[in-house]
């Protein structure tokens, strides 16, 4: 079911990014930082520090949607989750792939809002042998702020994976606008 699952998921991001469904195809990249709470497993809550890049491709840039101001698109965000635990004497390193399809209020280069519903896989190693893997709804809103010669933007998301023991995942980050913006 998870490699059927993953499979629709892959096969509906390509043909959301086919030239069929956008007439222009604007890229933005961010890459950033974030502070992740979750609860695995084998221990009730973790706060892992994690990186990720944020690749996104608008699907009515520079035509509104609905709404002045309103522009929709999808995005991936490859994460990493790293920490280590000294009190379980190990190491704990995550991979996630979130994939939503958002909708930005504003102008994307310089001041906007966004709200992204979509879904997330994962694959956690935990202190030694121990693994967990999941797959699971992904929601995300955020937005950014213009400071000195760059756009830094926040988000807030959160996760439900599904697997032996649900696990919630909630993620807290700031990024950088690649290429745009001032």
């Amino acid at each position: 079911m998870k490699k059927i699952t993953a499979s629709l998921l892959l096969v509906l991001y390509l043909l959301m990014t086919h030239s069929f469904f956008a007439q222009v195809k604007p890229m933005y990249s961010n890459f950033g930082a974030q502070l992740k709470l979750c609860g695995l497993r084998s221990s009730p809550r973790e706060l892992l520090p994690s990186l990720y890049f944020k690749g996104t491709h608008l699907f009515n840039h520079n035509r509104h949607f609905i709404f002045p101001n309103l522009t929709v698109g999808n995005s991936i965000y490859p994460t990493l989750a790293f920490a280590g635990d000294k009190s379980q004497g190990g190491i704990i390193l995550g991979v996630e792939v979130p994939v939503a399809l958002e909708m930005y209020y504003g102008n994307i280069e310089s001041d906007y809002f966004f709200l992204g519903i979509g879904l997330a896989a994962c694959a956690y190693a935990l202190r030694e042998h121990e693994s967990f893997y999941g797959f699971g709804p992904y929601l995300a809103f955020g937005g950014d702020i213009p400071i000195w010669r760059g756009d830094f933007g926040w988000k807030f998301d959160f996760t439900l994976y599904n697997s032996e023991a649900s696990s919630l995942h909630f993620n807290l980050g700031i990024f950088y606008q690649i290429g745009y913006g001032y």
